[in-house]
Parts: C-alpha cells; sequence; structure tokens
C-alpha cells in the first residue's frame, strides 16, 4: 500500500507537502470501466494549494486540474 503524499514536483521543483487537508475516497462506474481514486487536499511549501489523487486500479499520481 502507498503512504500519504509527503511532495509534489511540479515544472521540475519538488514542493513538500505542510499539511494534508482533506482525503477523500471516490469508487465509480463499475459497470463501464472501474474507477478507483483517493484523492488528497494538500498544503504545499510556500502557500500553494492543489488536490492530487492517486489511482488505486493503475498505482499512478495525478494532479487535479480545473
Amino acid at each position: 500500500m502507498t503512504g500519504e503524499p509527503i511532495a509534489v514536483h511540479r515544472q521540475g521543483r519538488r514542493l513538500v507537502v505542510t499539511a494534508i487537508q482533506e482525503v477523500w475516497r471516490i469508487d465509480d462506474e463499475w459497470w463501464r470501466e472501474p474507477i478507483s481514486r483517493r484523492y488528497y487536499l494538500l498544503l504545499l511549501a510556500q502557500g500553494i494549494v492543489c488536490t492530487i489523487y492517486h489511482d488505486l486500479i493503475n498505482d499512478a499520481w495525478y494532479e487535479q486540474r480545473a
């Protein structure tokens, strides 16, 4: 099992996670193509807030984009 995020790589920079503000999980669309993700609302160094998710099916990490 993968642990909680400690840093985010963005535009060639490593930004440290200073706080995990919220965590939630989505499991959906099982009748089409399964989706199973754990989302994290993060506070990063320099006051940056972002949302990332761990795709639990493919074991890959992504940043949620608006």
